[in-house]
């Protein structure tokens, strides 16, 4: 579901379009062992073994490096409402995802990412490219994005809405009995 191999593949081309030394950062807790063997091969066919680094965990002190990371590939096809891609526009990260409709809710097109036709990480890594390129427009994505996360309200407002909807919906029972 998670299409790891889209975000390699895309890197890869990225790579050899850019000739530079970025590295891919693969943080994902899921170790099943016939698909990270076949995530490692790949890499190993590619010739990515000293660009791509997989780690299962972030500790909490690790968790503040994670702004120096550039833009999250997220060429998942089932991720309900994207929220790993919020929680990167918290550091200013801005994404590049494939268009799945349940993702459309967090991710914004030009605000705080690009969005790719599905399945295609060919077109992943020309944007990759393209927004890596123009280093203008990057920090502009990057201001963009960490204020798209600030438009999210927080779950304490979302109750307190919600709480003042319920005792509104009484009050106006309670009158009409």
């Amino acid at each position: 579901m998670k299409r790891v191999e889209h975000a390699i593949q895309a890197f890869a081309y990225f790579l050899k379009k850019i000739q530079t030394n970025y590295k891919l950062n693969i943080v994902w807790p899921f170790q099943n062992g016939g698909y990270m063997e076949s995530l490692r091969k790949l890499v190993q066919e590619l010739g990515l073994e000293d660009s791509v680094l997989f780690q299962w965990w972030l500790l909490l002190d690790e968790r503040e490096q994670i702004h120096t990371n550039k833009v999250l590939l997220f060429p998942s096809y089932k991720e309900w409402y994207g929220l790993v891609v919020l929680e990167a526009n918290v550091y200013g990260i801005p994404a590049i995802w494939y268009d799945v409709w349940w993702v459309r809710d967090s991710i914004k097109d030009g605000i705080n990412g690009f969005r790719v036709p599905k399945h295609d990480f060919k077109a992943m890594w020309e944007i990759l490219y393209q927004v890596l390129l123009d280093e203008e427009e990057y920090r502009k994505l990057v201001t963009t994005s960490y204020g798209h996360i600030k438009n999210h309200t927080t779950w304490e407002n979302n109750t307190d809405r919600f709480e003042n909807i319920i005792k509104k919906v009484f009050e106006k029972y309670d009158r009409s009995t």
